[in-house]
């Protein structure tokens, strides 16, 4: 950001360049180029009026209206023709219902907005752009990262500006071929490239995401491909609930009219027909005949797990809660409300009470359900055992049908498949005879990844792709049995040799949903290979050992009691409801540093050797998940490798948690918004307040780090005072500094190095002050530089901190002619700002002074002096 405070001073106007700016940076240091003091934490729309004459009528570049509690957007946005940077969103992760904006479009009058080059809608609610914003003929930047955007306007192909549009994590019903028309690159992984159409763990309702990894002119002959579309007369109803809810026995008195005097427990997924009524009359759409697929959804907490794998758009969702549970009722429903929520947060949900004829005083609280899920519809009061209000529910999931029905491209070969495949007895079939069939019914290449995307909509199959070339075609109650049998017919304890479950995947267990099955080793790999790609186990020793955490013991172990929370930094995220995935998932992603002797069903012990922390991870109730760090120097680094698994973990559940940090400050606990604390320790503010606490610590307190400040004594080689936990002021060169530092035995430490021969500390407000003086004469190392720091910000996870300070770095570094001394020099000079900032220097040498040897071999090349 120091570029375009440079950048302002120079030309006199701020000049946004996308390539130096992130939506990360945006949200976090918007205010720093704010023209005005902001002031407000909400707006009233006569607040709102008053803010943009201002803004009009003193030329203001840069406008924040993020988190201002705004549920409409006045046409007099049109009147602000001088900004260009507007922030509109509920930024990063800033879930707080107080000051939230609310509103749902943009008036078509931001086409007046003619300098507009960064529109942030990041985090808000708007579910649709209108067709006026293709007349942003400036517009550079778009960012609807984790939006509830839906559908995007043909007119978007006119933004003949455009570089950088972010639609990661958005659920949009389809990719429209106006995006493909832009010419950008499509990036749908984790990167930190600004450039192009950022697709990071979205999701669609028609398409497949996986097209947009393929080549560019791929991707034009898919979309020129596509024929005429039609409604395709199928659907999918999901029941959930947890177990003895009824939810089977509600599907067979639909399904056949009668009720099921036994009926054991689904042991998977249970997948029922619905084509007519038990009278024999077909059920009809707009006059045609109509199928609808019921899924029956096994109670067990499995399910959590597994739901991803069924649980997607153009779906009616039925929740079922027992009548005469009337103490946990409201707990229940919400629960499940929740869930639905994260996983299919457009899908209609109705509120099934069943065994109503046991209690029919039982009572729900439908305005919290309403507020959890604004696509909940109603409840109902039923009993499968009498058929008392089934002809009710079924007129409801009728009458939502039609919004759930998919367009489909008119091709006969995709419905001569699809019957094959349902009619099929293999339990899988290979990719040679997928491609086979595909070819004979004439489907074209382009059109594969649309047909088994809407196969798997409708439960019909279940898509493996072990390679992008090998998919596998597998039967989905096949599937879920293989691993219900190895969730609950395995031994607790959380670690299973590969024998074990050979061997009970081998032997048909009671309770099966398909009887009688047997799986073969390879069945067993894929089996296995499922369930690690949704995160519900991970292969510790190659061949050997597997852990699944849903097998852990659901007590903590005498271990725990070892762990003190006291004086550590504490992060919490809560929301309604967190299933235990969440900590599953942790723990397999952070497997590596878990403590195998502390671990169990919500919660694990980890350990970081190399940054010389521990911390403890728990599901503490399910509605909070806990990160307790502790560590001399590095706790807040620690911290944000727990924190980046967690947010993107909680994003790709679609939960909103707020976070918080908890802190003592002189014997009094307080908790403040953990981003609040971030944006003010980057800010350099000396205190900040803590609500509830009557006390005003440094933000670095809050955090576990320190400032340091000291003078800087500079010339062409400057010396510097290492003197900062020792007395006699030793001063040294700093070309033995840097050589020092640099080194492979060069010790970061917290925010200090070890400099010297008698491993003396030098703190990084002074190494970065002397290095901001050094000069480099060769362009080709810092050409040199630029290539293994990309190579090395791929490779590794860096916290939000890193990447921030690596994108600083490699930024400054665009542009850079190897061959032109001139070029090195003005590199040199755009990086000294960078390098000058104790802070970035920390950042930077504390995470990858804990990856090993990497950073001192790569920064030697820019350190040493002339």
């Amino acid at each position: 950001m120091e570029r375009l405070w440079e950048e302002k001073e120079r030309y006199g106007k701020l000049h946004l360049d996308i390539y130096s700016v992130s939506a990360e940076e945006i949200s976090l240091f918007i205010e720093d180029f704010l023209p005005y003091e902001r002031h407000y934490a909400t707006l009233t729309q006569k607040q709102l009026l008053s803010l943009i004459e201002d803004a009009n009528r003193f030329q203001w570049e840069v406008l924040d209206l993020t988190c201002c509690g705004l549920d409409t957007l006045p046409d007099e946005i049109g009147k602000l023709t001088s900004v260009q940077l507007l922030a509109l969103g509920n930024n990063f992760f800033s879930k707080a219902k107080t000051g939230r904006n609310t509103f749902t479009v943009l008036p078509d009058t931001i086409a007046k907005m003619r300098n507009l080059e960064v529109l942030d809608l990041q985090g808000s609610c708007v579910t649709s752009l209108p067709q006026s914003i293709g007349q942003l003929s400036k517009l550079r930047y778009l960012d609807l990262y984790d939006s509830k955007i839906r559908t995007l306007p043909d007119s978007i192909e006119n933004l003949s500006s455009l570089r950088s549009l972010h639609l990661g994590y958005c659920h949009l019903k389809e990719i429209p071929y106006a995006l493909v028309k832009l010419n950008l690159p499509f990036i749908i992984d984790d990167s930190t490239e600004y450039r192009g159409i950022n697709l990071t763990n979205a999701t669609l309702d028609e398409g497949e995401l996986s097209l947009f990894a393929r080549p560019h002119d791929f991707i034009e002959a898919a979309y020129q491909n596509r024929t005429a579309k039609h409604t395709a007369k199928e659907c999918k109803v999901i029941f959930l609930g947890d177990g003895a809810a009824g939810k089977s026995c509600l599907i067979e008195r639909i399904v056949t009219g009668s009720f099921p005097e036994e009926s054991p427990p689904t042991d998977g997924v249970k997948m029922t027909k619905w084509e007519k009524y038990p009278d024999g009359r077909p059920l009809l759409i707009q006059g045609e005949p109509l199928t609808i697929r019921f899924l029956d959804f096994g109670g067990q907490e499995i399910m959590h797990s597994m739901h991803r794998c069924f649980l997607t758009s153009n779906t009616v969702y039925v929740v079922v809660c027992e009548s005469r549970n009337d103490a946990e009722i409201d707990r229940v429903a919400a629960r499940w409300m929740e869930t639905v929520k994260s996983f299919a947060r457009d899908c209609p949900v109705i509120l099934v009470l069943n065994k109503s004829d046991l209690n029919r005083n039982v009572e729900v609280k439908e305005r919290d359900l309403q507020a959890i899920h604004n696509k909940y519809r109603r409840m109902i009061r039923a009993s499968a055992k009498t058929g008392d209000g089934v002809e009710q529910l079924e007129r409801l999931i009728l009458a939502e049908i039609p919004d759930c029905l998919r367009k489909m491209t008119e091709n006969a070969g995709f419905l001569g498949l699809k019957q094959e495949l349902e009619n099929m007895t293999e339990d899988y079939i290979y990719p040679d005879r997928f491609q086979e069939r595909c070819d004979h019914y004439q489907i074209e290449e382009s059109q594969r990844t649309e047909l088994l995307n809407w196969f798997q909509d409708l439960g019909v199959a279940y898509t493996y792709t072990a390679l992008l070339s090998e998919v596998y075609v597998l039967n989905p109650e096949w599937l879920t049995n293989g691993i219900y049998r190895l969730i609950l017919h395995t031994p607790k304890g959380g670690f299973l040799p590969h024998s074990v479950i050979r061997e009970t995947l081998r032997t048909p267990a009671p309770g099966d949903n398909v009887q009688g099955k047997r799986y073969s080793d390879r069945e067993m790999g894929f089996i296995l290979q499922v369930m690690r790609k949704f995160e519900i186990s991970l292969e510790v020793e190659r061949d050997v050992l597997e852990m699944i955490p849903l097998k852990m013991e659901k007590n903590a172990p005498p271990r725990y009691r070892d762990f003190s929370k006291a004086d550590t930094l504490h992060l919490r995220w809560e929301a309604g409801y967190l299933p235990n995935n969440l900590i599953h998932r942790l723990m397999i992603r952070k497997y590596s540093e878990m403590d195998r002797e502390c671990y169990w069903l919500t919660g694990a012990w980890f350990h970081n050797t190399d940054l010389d922390c521990e911390a403890l991870a728990e599901l503490s109730t399910e509605r909070a998940l806990d990160v307790y760090v502790r560590g001399k120097h590095n706790a807040r680094v620690y911290m944000e490798s727990f924190r980046k698994e967690a947010l993107d973990i909680l994003r790709a559940l679609h939960i909103e948690a707020k976070e918080y940090i908890y802190c003592t400050i002189g014997g009094q606990e307080g908790r403040i918004g953990y981003r609040d604390v971030l944006k003010q320790y980057f800010d350099g503010k000396t205190e900040m307040y803590i609500p509830g606490i009557d006390v005003y610590p440094h933000p670095g307190e809050v955090l576990r780090e320190n400032y340091v400040t000291v003078e800087y004594r500079g010339a062409k080689y400057p010396t510097m005072n290492i003197n900062q936990y020792y007395e006699g002021g030793t001063h040294m060169n700093i070309r033995d500094v840097a050589n020092s530092i640099f080194s492979e035995s060069g010790a970061v430490s917290g925010n200090t190095v070890n400099v010297g021969a008698g491993d003396q500390k030098a703190d990084f407000d002074a190494v970065a002050k002397a290095l901001a003086a050094i000069k480099i004469p060769d362009p080709k190392k810092l050409a040199m530089l630029k290539k293994q720091l990309e190579a090395l910000s791929k490779d590794s996870d860096l916290p939000m901190t890193a990447k921030m300070s690596m994108t600083y770095l490699l930024q400054s570094l665009n542009g850079l002619d190897e061959n032109s001394q001139e070029s090195g020099n003005k590199v040199w000079d755009a990086l000294k700002p960078f390098i000058g900032d104790g802070e970035n220097l920390s950042a930077t040498l504390s995470v990858f002074g804990a990856l090993g040897g990497k950073l001192f071999s790569i920064l030697k090349a820019f350190v040493t002096p002339a």
